[in-house]
């Protein structure tokens, strides 16, 4: 809700629908806009003298009488400040923080609420569900048609607690004492073996059928086993130093990168990242540039180049050259100071995407420099996906793509 003094404020979408406010104080209902469409203002003597800007930029003034004033949103606006100035003196007498409407979505129907989908290509795309609401199982969901209709390759009354697509054909997933792999794009799976009782098993990565790893436990020590049989058998390919003479727990560490033969983990206690270029033969671990008791979001775009958000401080990092190079990225400006980012996606060295708690979803080309921001109308965002140039997300039983 938003308070006002001065105005009596219309807003209008293409003329369909209106919110009104009047009186010295009062409130006001929506403020949700499309580009090119107009926006109303109501109020009482209204100088005629006036400049309506929005972002900085002017926008044409339509129609302006005593008691009402029409505007044009423009084809390329985003969202951002509206202000309107007494013409001869630059006096402000009216501010508003204005949604603009994203744009450009395609919109799917889910046979249910994913919690998870990764597209290989354009067509091909793989989806998640745990503990299904409908049949009390987990599901690992297809589609080959971009999104349109999907068919289930697998239901477990296990809950799926990780699942990666490599390419169309390979895909590996961990339930809670169970480790799969498919080599035909889901049509059939093959069960990966565990390694000895003594290790406390987690996270599971595989470059290929055969080549595989384990971050596992024993006695309290974090491993990272090898397998290049398939998980015939393992080996302890890496022991995970300790920090000032406490053990490592695989538990705080996540794959966060994975390409080829190479591989990056993202310790997420000790903010260091770990990486191999050969299959995890031999690792290297860089000590980030990071608050010990920051929470974090992160995304990686490759193994030297990655994007992370401290929630605790508000503030947004890309990291280059393998985590060597740190730069702080300008955040969008936002709607009001409860609107919080949620998640992040990089797109390339330049492209970020952020989606924020009120439906916000900021765009930057140029890490940062200049920022677009748009609104969606539900809010309800649980997961956001990327391939090349393109965006997915999901939102309840919808998959939305652009």
């Amino acid at each position: 809700m938003y308070i006002f003094t001065c105005l009596f404020l219309v807003v209008s979408c293409k003329e369909k629908e209106s919110f009104f406010l009047e009186g010295s104080i009062d409130e006001l209902s929506s403020n949700f806009v499309e580009r090119n469409t107009q926006l109303k203002l109501f109020g009482i003597d209204i100088p005629k003298d006036i400049k309506v800007y929005l972002n900085e930029d002017l926008l044409d003034i339509i129609s302006l009488s005593k008691n009402n004033l029409k505007i044009k949103i423009p084809a390329n606006a985003s969202s951002g400040v509206l202000k309107i100035l007494l013409g001869n003196h630059n006096k402000e007498i009216f501010q508003h923080y204005l949604k603009v409407k994203d744009f450009n979505w395609q919109k799917y129907d889910l046979p249910e609420s994913f919690n998870y989908v990764e597209f290989v290509n354009d067509k091909i795309g793989f989806g998640v569900t745990i503990n299904s609401n409908v049949f009390n199982k987990s599901f690992i969901y297809k589609t080959i048609d971009g999104g349109k209709l999907w068919d289930v390759l697998i239901d477990e009354s296990d809950v799926f607690l990780d699942f990666k697509v490599v390419n169309e054909n390979f895909i590996y997933s961990r339930m809670s004492d169970k480790y799969k792999i498919s080599i035909d794009g889901g049509k059939n799976w093959l069960a990966v073996s565990v390694p000895k009782i003594e290790y406390l098993t987690r996270d599971f990565i595989c470059f290929n059928s055969k080549d595989m790893l384990m971050l596992a436990n024993k006695r309290g020590k974090g491993y990272v086993l090898q397998s290049s049989d398939g998980g015939s058998s393992w080996k302890e390919g890496f022991e995970l130093a300790n920090i000032r003479g406490s053990y490592r727990d695989v538990k705080y560490i996540k794959e966060v990168y994975l390409n080829k033969d190479t591989v990056c983990l993202f310790d997420t206690k000790a903010k260091s990242l770990l990486r191999s270029f050969d299959k995890g033969a031999t690792w290297e671990e860089v000590k980030l540039d990071l608050k010990k008791t920051s929470l974090l979001a992160f995304d990686f775009f490759d193994e030297t180049n990655f994007l992370f958000y401290d929630f605790l401080e508000e503030e947004l990092f890309m990291f280059g050259e393998g985590g060597v190079k740190k730069n702080k990225i300008q955040l969008p400006v936002l709607s009001n100071e409860n609107e919080k980012i949620e998640k992040i996606k990089i797109l390339n060295r330049d492209k970020i995407v952020v989606l924020t708690n009120q439906g916000g979803l900021g765009y930057t080309n140029n890490r940062g420099l200049d920022w677009e921001v748009f609104y969606l109308e539900n809010n309800s965002i649980t997961m956001i996906g990327s391939l090349q140039k393109s965006i997915y997300m999901l939102k309840g039983n919808e998959l939305f793509r652009k």
